[in-house]
């Protein structure tokens, strides 16, 4: 009876313990689905993320634009080079007025150096080429060009090149907060002759006068870009060249509202489209390195100090890196090949962009997920 008992006590205690086991296990196994579970929806939210960040930029503005050259010099030119301020993709078949003026383009497509010509009819003296250019992003302006005797050399030296190197000039009118009498006048003469002339109107402040002066090329001088660069100001860019003066400028002045007007030296260089996106992405990595290691300081300076000073901070994981890279750089490239087909094109930037930012999204994804498994 008492062995029963006891082996009764036994068999209770073994199944109690299996009952206990069991439940542990299965904890574990729930834990573990959830930590899984929980890594898998944080890692598609920053994917998402970087999607968005990809397209945004592929559906940036992408447009066509025209320019005229004109051949002051003495002699025929057979190639022309163009440096332009962004990438500009050039279609020697389709894009050039007169036909066939030149017959090949150096630069590549979404290149910012342009070079073209070799067998190409080419440009007579005092003769002009209309080229038209795609783009992608902000309207691209010319900050240099020259032409050069064959199209058999693409350089600027000297020896080769026919005049000299143009620059490309902005203009800027500033007009006076005094409202107008109305007595004043704008002239704008372009190389071939064509004038354009702006009637001031009266009792118009600076500001105004600034906006409808602006409004006033935009629709009668379409050969001219403009921007307002602070109220007052305006500043425009022609996009048609002969040399060093690409346009004149005259100005009756007003009783009242003064009117100045300057060239503008060479645009300082800036960062491009896929730059700002980089260096965003990269102050916000270095801005979630900081934020973690101070979380871990303070940390280790308050009550988790037992759980934490055996604990390694880890801010980098090769194998969990790599993989999170490919799946970036896989959704980059999808949506490089999206804008292919939308826009027709892609610029020479566009691929280093997309790898390096898809390396900055994948080390913060990574990151993130590293620290999330050590909170728990």
């Amino acid at each position: 009876m008492e062995k029963s008992s006891l082996n009764s006590k036994q068999n209770y205690f073994k199944n109690s313990v299996f009952h206990q086991q069991f439940k542990i296990h299965s904890l574990n196994i729930g834990d573990y689905k959830m930590k899984a579970l929980n890594k898998n929806r944080y890692l598609l939210r920053l994917l998402l993320l970087t999607l968005s960040v990809f397209l945004i930029n592929s559906m940036a503005f992408s447009g066509v634009k025209k320019y005229k050259f004109t051949n002051s010099e003495n002699a025929a030119a057979k190639d022309i080079h163009i440096e332009f301020s962004n990438g500009v993709t050039h279609n020697v078949a389709t894009q050039q007025n007169p036909a066939g003026t030149f017959d090949e383009m150096d630069g590549g497509t979404g290149g910012t150096h342009i070079g073209l010509g070799t067998d190409g009819a080419g440009v007579a003296a005092g003769s002009t080429v209309e080229l038209t250019f795609t783009f992608g992003g902000t309207t691209p302006q010319v900050q240099k060009w020259w032409w050069t005797k064959s199209g058999a050399a693409d350089d600027h030296k000297a020896t080769n090149r026919l005049g000299e190197i143009k620059p490309g000039k902005k203009g800027e009118y500033s007009f006076a907060s005094f409202p107008a009498t109305g007595d004043g006048s704008l002239t704008l003469t372009l190389f071939d002759g064509d004038i354009r002339t702006f009637i001031m109107p009266a009792g118009v402040s600076g500001h105004d006068m600034a906006q409808l002066f602006a409004q006033f090329i935009t629709d009668e001088v379409p050969w001219a870009e403009v921007s307002h660069i602070a109220a007052g100001d305006v500043i425009f860019f022609p996009t048609s060249f002969t040399g060093d003066t690409d346009f004149t400028v005259e100005i009756i002045p007003d009783s009242t509202q003064v009117v100045t007007f300057k060239y503008l030296p060479e645009a300082i260089p800036t960062l491009s489209q896929w730059g700002v996106i980089i260096l965003l992405l990269l102050v916000l990595a270095v801005g979630m390195v900081f934020l973690y290691q101070r979380q871990t300081s303070l940390a280790l300076a308050g009550v988790a100090v037992s759980k934490t000073m055996g604990t390694k901070t880890r801010l980098f994981d090769r194998k969990l890196f790599a993989k999170v890279f490919a799946i970036i750089l896989l959704i980059g490239a999808v949506g490089l090949g999206a804008a292919w087909l939308y826009f027709g094109q892609i610029t020479s930037a566009d691929p280093y962009g997309v790898f390096v930012s898809a390396a900055v999204i994948a080390y913060m994804v990574q990151l993130g997920i590293l620290k999330k498994e050590e909170r728990r």
